[in-house]
């Protein structure tokens, strides 16, 4: 199945407040829309269609002729929606893919997410959990459950059965998939990266930062360990085992999720998990260990601190691992954001400790991204 890419990047993007359209604002000595353009040739489509305004017309059609991608370059309309009519009439594929420009810091991997999916389904649109808490108001309050409240990114896919719905509608969205939620599954691909789109001035640092080499790495390093008690279940990585006794600790005794944000703290030289929630304060007591992880995130995100990998290993012979470690791993991704996580288990060769099942231990060693000026 052939497929192509419309990038969009017809828009004047004032609220940038730049001088030039923001697709254009170069890092690196490199085009913004450039970054995204790179990563779907990357994964490899069969057609590229720019939908530009007449006035960069030229400009970018210069920085095309320096490349060697064959591409079309086309004018769009007004609005987003005239805009993606006006390429559509150029799509020779059998599906079309429409990324927006002005989010530069769409991932390979995200991109063959999605150009899977669409293997399977008529339409999709990369999407993000809302995280913070929302309410309505209008005449009162109203606290809004954010449970089942996704936001809408892109890329998006549709196929070509459905390019003339889009063609024949003259009504203003913000995009295509409001033509089609009521009628065809959707297909819905979680961002595994943060998918910022340019808007203001100020993701402008961000997106310098995440794209620029101006930035150190550093590795933190935890060892925990936690005897068996006698009563409660068992929590690993954030997975409840029923039927093994729980681990000895103030809090849920989580050592999975102990050793990961610990190696985090490290990292960042932020000190240890005990500085931060110290054992003699019962405000942690029988506390979930998920909230000591997401609370260093809130930290580390604040620094402008990216997290690129974890990597565990959990030391025990019982419970079994084999069908959990996978589940352990996409918790923490979760939390953390990270770009990678792998959840290991050894049994020491049955010795020490381990050997006499007096309890577990785990070890996790952390990657971070740090800006220069952090």
């Amino acid at each position: 199945m052939k497929s192509s890419l419309i990038l969009l990047m017809a828009g004047s993007g004032t609220r940038s407040g730049l001088e030039i359209n923001k697709v254009l604002y170069q890092i690196n000595k490199t085009p913004l829309f450039m970054y995204s353009l790179d990563k779907f040739n990357q994964v490899g489509f069969d057609e590229y269609i720019l939908v530009v305004s007449k006035n960069d017309f030229d400009i970018v059609s210069e920085y095309m002729e320096n490349t060697q991608l064959d591409v079309k370059i086309i004018t769009g309309g007004s609005t987003r929606c005239e805009s993606v009519r006006c390429a559509l009439k150029y799509v020779t594929t059998d599906v079309a893919f429409i990324h927006d420009a002005a989010r530069p810091l769409i991932n390979i991997y995200d991109i063959k997410n999605i150009k899977e999916a669409s293997k399977g389904y008529k339409l999709g649109t990369m999407y993000h959990q809302v995280t913070d808490t929302i309410r309505k108001v209008t005449n009162n309050i109203e606290l809004v459950n954010r449970d089942n409240l996704y936001s809408i990114t892109t890329p998006q896919f549709f196929h070509k059965s459905l390019f003339n719905t889009i063609l024949n509608n003259k009504s203003l969205i913000t995009d295509e998939i409001t033509l089609f939620e009521n009628i065809y599954e959707i297909s819905f691909i979680k961002e595994t990266t943060h998918n910022l789109k340019l808007t203001t001035k100020e993701d402008i640092e961000y997106i310098e930062y995440e794209l620029s080499s101006k930035h150190n790495y550093s590795t933190g390093h935890s060892l925990d360990y936690h005897p068996f008690d006698n009563c409660g279940k068992l929590i690993l990585g954030g997975i409840t085992f029923d039927d093994y006794p729980i681990l000895k600790g103030h809090s849920d005794a989580d050592v999975v999720l102990h050793a990961v944000t610990e190696s985090l703290l490290g990292a960042a030289c932020l000190g240890d998990l005990g500085t931060l929630f110290p054992d003699t304060d019962p405000t942690y007591k029988g506390y979930d260990s998920s909230i000591f992880l997401k609370e260093v995130v809130k930290i580390l995100n604040k620094k402008h601190i990216k997290i690129q990998s974890i990597d565990v290993m959990v030391y025990l012979i019982k419970p079994n691992l084999k069908d959990y470690k996978v589940k352990m791993a996409k918790h923490i991704k979760e939390i953390t954001g990270a770009s990678f996580v792998c959840v290991k288990a050894a049994t020491l060769n049955k010795r020490g400790l381990i050997s006499l099942e007096e309890g577990i231990g785990a070890e996790a060693i952390s990657l971070i991204k740090i800006p220069h000026n952090k």
